[in-house]
């Protein structure tokens, strides 16, 4: 299954997306917000919580998706958060590759 695919899967679904430039839980810079996933032709994706708090991303740019542990993807179970799955976008630039 692709990563386009397996996301598709989580649409409408309660999601947390982690934006990082080397690895989640760190302290390196990073954000992440949980809110529905909606899916935007061709493969872009987008979780809004209002004007000012939402992201954008590209299938492309999904580094890792971590479903809570002993969940297989067709089974629901949930994250603190409430999330089924947190999908992990990889920030790459010049300063850090």
């Amino acid at each position: 299954m692709t990563t386009l695919e397996r996301l598709k899967t989580f649409v409408n679904k309660r999601v947390s997306v982690c934006v990082v430039r080397t690895a989640r839980n760190t302290f390196d810079p990073q954000i992440s917000i949980c809110g529905t996933l909606e899916f935007k032709a061709p493969n872009y994706f987008r979780v809004l919580i209002d004007k000012g708090t939402y992201t954008y991303f590209d299938s492309e740019c999904v580094e890792t998706m971590t479903m809570p542990d002993g969940i297989q993807s067709n089974q629901v179970g949930r994250f603190e958060d409430g999330s089924v799955v947190v999908i992990e976008i990889n920030v790459k630039n010049e300063l850090n590759q």
